[in-house]
């Protein structure tokens, strides 16, 4: 796994903080998208963890995959089908959110403003 910086902005207007994060990463999560996606299913398949990442992080990832699995009404044990249709629907697979779920990139660079406030004595 390698580090990646995310660039944070908040916004002048609203005063919320927007990153600017690469499109392989999920919104909330450090892991890119296919490696939680590959830990997922190689829990599913050989019932183990992944050596890459702490145990710890791994179970976050499973709790949510259960729990977004339940909110697309796919009952039972987890699968990789269920996987598969939650990756298919654009579904953050290991989100624990219940409002922000959904797998959403720019379509295009997106132009950032931002406030500009000139020190005293500038001029």
């Amino acid at each position: 796994m390698e580090a990646v910086w995310v660039k944070r902005f908040r916004c002048a207007d609203c005063a919320a903080v927007h990153t600017a994060r690469p499109h392989t990463h999920w919104r909330r999560f450090w892991a890119g998208g296919q490696e939680m996606v590959h830990s997922l299913t190689v829990k599913l398949r050989e019932n183990r963890w992944e050596a890459g990442f702490s145990r710890q992080r791994q179970q976050y990832w499973w709790r949510g995959l259960g729990k977004q699995l339940g909110r697309q009404g796919i009952v039972g044990a987890p699968s990789e089908i269920g996987l598969s249709r939650l990756v298919k629907r654009s579904i953050i697979a290991a989100t624990h959110s219940m409002k922000y779920f959904e797998i959403r990139n720019a379509a295009e660079v997106p132009h950032l403003r931002f406030a500009f406030t000139p020190q005293v004595g500038w001029g």
